[in-house]
Order: structure tokens, then C-alpha cells, then sequence
């Protein structure tokens, strides 16, 4: 069964940090009439990809990966899957997390929450600072979660690429759900993205470009 990708937009940075610290355990959110208590617990119903701390820097690569295993119990399988997703891995996994590269220590944060085996993984802005060319390779990556039963909750503000791979698209504001589409609805009216964050559309040929 495929899962979806959900791209949330927000207009304030300290929400957002809100919602992903509610997801991992240490703050209850509500969003309208969605409540997110806390949800990481035993069941890793959640996992966060999250850049890793100086004190997980300095740890090498293959130890990273394990301390999720670990957290599970999780099976030498499942951590061969996930570098399956992420084959240059295999080539750094002696390699101390922190001389990685910043699309590599992405891949890393992935790689380590999908080895808690989650239905969802939670992803804050995954091409913040990026070359172009593995900003794609990252948007990719997340699309094929969707066929791995791994469902996405985006915050990323990269519209072209959102578009392609989101199945629906939530604003908010303040924290309050503002509005709800899908990327085709929103390509037909870009409104919402002008209104919420400033974005406008631009037409080349048949296919839109946002800025």
C-alpha cells in the first residue's frame, strides 16, 4: 500500500519548530481541529529525519545508522534496505558522520529514522543549503518512500519540486490551518502560495515556474 506526502507550508519559523518538536515527544500541538500530542514513543508510528548534533558528528557513519536499529531492534535487514535507498552510504559507513557532505549527512538523517522502521517520516526542509542537482536527488528519494509504505511529512519550501512530489499541500498560519489543496489545484490557482508566502507564478510554455 502506498502512503502520501504531505507538504506543509508555514509563514512562522517558530511554529514550525513547534510541530516537529510535538512529533518528537516533547510538546503537544494542536493545528485547528487536529490534535498532535506527543507521538514518538514505542510504536515509532513517527521518525524524524533531523541533521545530527556535534556529539553524533563525531560518530562514524555505520554507528549512526545502528543507533536506530538499536532503538527498534531492528534487523540487519532493514538497515540494508535503507542503504538500499541511499547506496553512497555504503561507501562512507568508516567515515566520521561529520566530514560527510550536507546532501550526504540528509541521506544520513533518512537512513537512520527509516531504520526505526516508521510508517511516517517527518522531514524539515531536507534541501536547505543544497546544490541544485542534489536537491533533485533528495526530492526523489522522498517520492520513493511513497512506494516503500513510508509516508512523508514535508515542511520545505522549494515549490517546484513540492508540487512534483506532494500528494496534498496545507498552509498555516500562526498555526492555524489556512488552507488545504493539491499541486494540480494549485498550479491552476497559485492564489494561496501569493497570499501565504509571498510566491507568484510564472508560465513558461505549459509548465509553471514559481518565484
Amino acid at each position: 500500500m502506498k502512503r502520501s506526502i504531505i507538504n506543509i507550508i508555514v509563514t512562522l519559523g517558530l511554529f514550525q519548530g513547534c510541530l516537529f518538536y510535538s512529533f518528537r515527544g516533547s510538546l503537544p500541538v494542536h493545528i485547528h481541529n487536529i490534535s498532535l500530542a506527543p507521538v514518538i514513543n514505542e510504536s515509532a508510528e513517527f521518525a524524524v529525519a533531523e541533521i545530527l548534533n556535534e556529539e553524533l558528528n563525531e560518530l562514524m557513519v555505520e554507528e549512526n545508522l545502528k543507533m536506530g536499529l538499536y532503538a527498534r531492534n531492528s534487523s540487519n535487514e532493514v538497515l540494508d534496505w535503507a542503504l538500499s535507498l541511499f547506496p553512497v552510504l555504503k561507501t562512507r559507513l568508516k567515515q566520521k558522520s561529520g566530514t560527510l557532505s550536507g546532501g550526504e549527512q540528509q541521506m544520513l538523517a533518512t537512513a537512520r529514522a527509516l531504520c526505526l522502521e516508521p510508517r511516517y517520516i517527518l522531514m524539515d526542509e531536507p534541501s536547505e543549503g543544497l546544490m541544485p542537482r542534489l536537491i533533485e536527488t533528495i526530492f526523489d528519494i522522498v517520492e520513493k518512500l511513497k512506494s516503500e509504505k513510508v509516508g512523508v511529512l514535508l515542511v520545505e519550501q522549494k515549490i517546484e519540486g513540492t508540487l512534483r512530489i506532494s500528494d496534498r499541500i496545507v498552509f498555516l498560519e500562526n498555526g492555524i490551518l489556512k488552507e488545504e489543496t493539491t499541486p494540480e489545484q494549485l498550479i491552476d490557482n497559485p492564489e494561496p502560495l501569493e497570499k501565504y508566502v509571498g510566491v507568484k507564478s510564472h508560465t513558461k510554455g505549459r509548465s509553471p515556474s514559481f518565484a
